[in-house]
This record gives structure tokens, C-alpha cells and sequence, in this order.
């Protein structure tokens, strides 16, 4: 399902830096990232759907946000705090993403300012869409 990241960011600048990586599938059912572990890469969801979620003090888990095709993961790498992940990311049907270091995006972010603002674009357009659901 290669082509489907590039159906979902048709113009991307982000797509164009995808082109020919390898991905990762994640059979559904899995964990894609654990909390608490060390935010080395940045998964573009190329396809399927991630469930993030916590889990309480009880064990309970707490749904907090599906998302899809063309995501971006995880949600922590846009506060700039990149030491650890908050959030699980489980894969909540089979999965397929690309994978790139936090580094080598914040270098393609601070080389080209169109690909950093398409991004914000994307994580404020996720934000409301969390904020109009609640």
C-alpha cells in the first residue's frame, strides 16, 4: 500500500522526503510505541489506523485519539520536548509506516521553512478536530 501516503499528501513536501524508505507493518493488535521510551523516529502513518492511548492507575485504558493514513507519530516529536514518548500508540488495524529520525526531520524542518509550516498546518488541523469532538 505504498501509494496511499502519497494519495493522502497528494503535494506533500513531507511525501516527497518518504519517497523509496522502507516501511514497518504493524499487524493490528500491536504496540507501535510504548510511553516513557526514548523519541529517536518519527512514523508517518502510510496506512491503517493507531489508537493513542494511556492507561490509569487502575490498569484501565484510556482512549485518547484515533488516527489515520497520513498521521504523523508521535504527537510528542510537534512540542519540541524529544526526550520521551507520553503516549502509547498501539496499531488498532494492520499497519504499514515510514520511518525517519527526529533528527534528520528537524534538519529538512530548519532547511525548509514550506515543509515546517505544512506540518504545523497538519498538527493544528489535528488539534481541531480533537477539540470539535470533545
Amino acid at each position: 500500500m505504498r501509494s496511499t501516503i502519497y494519495t493522502m499528501l497528494a503535494s506533500s513536501l513531507l511525501a516527497e522526503k518518504l519517497r523509496g524508505r522502507r516501511t514497518h507493518r504493524y499487524p493490528g493488535g500491536q504496540v507501535v510505541l510504548r510511553q516513557a521510551d526514548m523519541l529517536l523516529d518519527v512514523l508517518t502513518l502510510a496506512s491503517g489506523v493507531v489508537k493513542v492511548y494511556d492507561i490509569d492507575n487502575q490498569g484501565n485504558e484510556k482512549v485518547l485519539q484515533l488516527m489515520g493514513a497520513g498521521a504523523i507519530l508521535p504527537l510528542d516529536f510537534f512540542s519540541g520536548k524529544h526526550a520521551s514518548i507520553g503516549w502509547y500508540y498501539g496499531a488498532l488495524t494492520d499497519c504499514e509506516v515510514y520511518t525517519m529520525p527526529v533528527d534528520e526531520l528537524l534538519d529538512h524542518m530548519h532547511s525548509d521553512s514550506r515543509l515546517t509550516f505544512e506540518l504545523m498546518r497538519w498538527v493544528a488541523d489535528e488539534n481541531y478536530q480533537l477539540l470539535a469532538r470533545l
